[in-house]
């Protein structure tokens, strides 16, 4: 299997890291109108995870834009084709193509805005957006524009706390699951199937 994005007809295969299972990529796979979460505490490796799609996706597909939300310089921002520094120039940036894209968006916790969810539901052939936030500030958040992409039920949970966690994702973590210490540990969530994962290093 490869390690970098690419397009098939059962949707975008999305490479996250190395599942524990067969010790292959293993990742998201994304179909029309689905986005994937990326959850964890601080120093989980969320940011590290994003950086490492980015630069999967620019191999895998130099054709896709890889379009970042970032107010500040970051080693993401430097890894993709296009930044944009609010909600506005974003949704003004995808009105005005209809390529596919991957938007990708840190400290998704700190984003407010209606206009993400009109891009969350306008189910663009090729639009895909994963966003990462702490997983903590996301679960207290239920009028925010990541519960739509909550809906899709794909995403990482980093360092999960396996009691509350789960619920991100409608999804039941193992109480007792391994204990993730090293950042960039988790589970890969896809619907109801988890699967421990080791996030490619950037």
């Amino acid at each position: 299997m490869s390690p970098h994005s690419r397009l098939a007809d059962d949707g975008r295969f999305v490479p996250v890291g190395i599942g524990d299972r067969d010790l292959l990529p293993v990742g998201f796979r994304l179909h029309a109108g689905d986005h994937a979460l990326i959850a964890g505490p601080a120093r989980s490796g969320r940011t590290t995870a994003l950086l490492s799609i980015a630069r999967s996706a620019a191999i895998g597909d130099p054709a896709l834009d890889i379009i970042a939300l970032s107010w500040t310089d970051s080693e993401l921002t430097e890894a993709v084709g296009t930044r944009c520094r609010s909600v506005e120039e974003l949704v003004e940036l995808l009105g005005e193509r209809s390529a596919a894209a991957l938007i990708l968006i840190d400290d998704a916790e700190r984003v407010d805005h209606p206009g993400l969810s009109s891009v969350l539901t306008r189910h663009q052939e090729g639009l895909h957006v994963i966003a990462a936030g702490r997983a903590a500030a996301l679960r207290g958040l239920y009028q925010h524009w990541t519960r739509d992409l909550r809906r899709c039920r794909l995403g990482l949970s980093l360092r999960p706390q396996a009691d509350v966690d789960g619920e991100l994702w409608q999804t039941q973590f193992p109480r007792r699951g391994p204990v993730f210490h090293q950042p960039g540990r988790g589970y890969l969530v896809s619907g109801g199937d988890l699967e421990v994962v080791q996030v490619a290093a950037s």
